[in-house]
């Protein structure tokens, strides 16, 4: 864990954030280890084969980056932070 927070120059000073941060490798293993049954076909999408219209993106209102990040229960920097729940219910 040292030389992850050395060489992405994460600060891993306190047990929560090793916590989140041993978690989140635990999490990511799972997935890399996930067996995947070559037989089985992908599952169909419209997209793919179909044209489907799409409206035009109209801008109606610019809200601030600061009033967005009113809506976050918990910031980082200015990013939102996913909830802890997330991961640790997928491990």
């Amino acid at each position: 864990m040292k030389i992850i927070d050395c060489k992405f120059a994460l600060n891993i000073d306190d047990a929560d954030s090793f916590s989140v941060l041993k978690t989140a490798i635990v999490f990511t293993e799972h997935l890399r280890n996930t067996k995947i049954d070559k037989e089985i076909e992908p599952m169909y999408s419209p997209f793919e084969k179909e044209f489907i219209l799409l409206r035009d993106d109209n801008i109606e209102n610019n809200t601030s980056r600061k009033e967005i990040l009113m809506n976050a229960a918990v910031t980082e920097e200015e990013y939102f932070v996913a909830p802890l729940q997330t991961i640790t219910k997928a491990s």
